[in-house]
């Protein structure tokens, strides 16, 4: 994504070496080079399109954490006391990063509060931690003994298959798709604890 603020440049580069190359060559490799050039940028449209318009959608709602927003703004106007955020390295869910920048951006986090928090900077932190701002906390769930049966989990749906294998009960609250109707993000309720 930085080096897209690059492809400008390296479109006028291009540009001028292949017209400086029509110009060097004769005549009759000329039409033959113009020909192989329309091929080329035919080709590399047809491929952005597909790519762009059709792959990067899908790819991108996952990258981009699509939901969050509406998954943090359902559980602020919740009456749940605790929301858990899933930091499992496996779960495609969160990093230390995604929770210390978007949860205060999405709840409007005091930035005095934000301030007095233990959270380690945006470098470090560990997925082993459990890390809390008001009632969110991200933890690592298959690193727990026991989950906590008063909160909010919001996770991917994948990871709501191993709560159930690991003997957890649960009911679903919310969940968020997008206009595909593809489901990014479950939040669901523990209603009875594994023993």
């Amino acid at each position: 994504m930085r080096a897209l603020v690059g492809a400008p440049v390296f479109a006028i580069f291009s540009a001028y070496g292949a017209v400086r190359l029509i110009e060097l060559i004769g005549i009759a490799r000329r039409k033959l080079l113009i020909v192989a050039a329309l091929f080329i940028v035919v080709a590399s449209l047809t491929i952005f399109v597909k790519r762009y318009f059709f792959e990067y959608p899908t790819e991108a709602a996952i990258h981009w954490q699509y939901g969050m927003g509406e998954a943090i703004a359902f559980a602020q106007k919740s009456s749940y006391t605790c929301v858990v955020l899933n930091s499992d390295s496996n779960s495609n869910c969160f990093a230390i990063q995604d929770f210390i920048a978007k949860v205060p951006f999405y709840t409007q986090y005091s930035p005095q509060e934000y301030q007095k928090s233990p959270i380690p900077p945006w470098i470090g932190g560990s997925r082993d931690k459990i890390y809390a701002l008001g009632k969110y906390r991200l933890m690592s769930l298959s690193k727990q003994s026991k989950l906590d049966e008063r909160c909010l989990f919001i996770l991917r749906p994948e990871k709501v298959s191993e709560l159930a294998a690991k003997g957890y009960n649960w009911k679903e609250v919310y969940n968020i798709k997008d206009n595909r109707g593809i489901e990014h993000f479950k939040l669901i309720e523990i209603i009875k604890a594994k023993t």
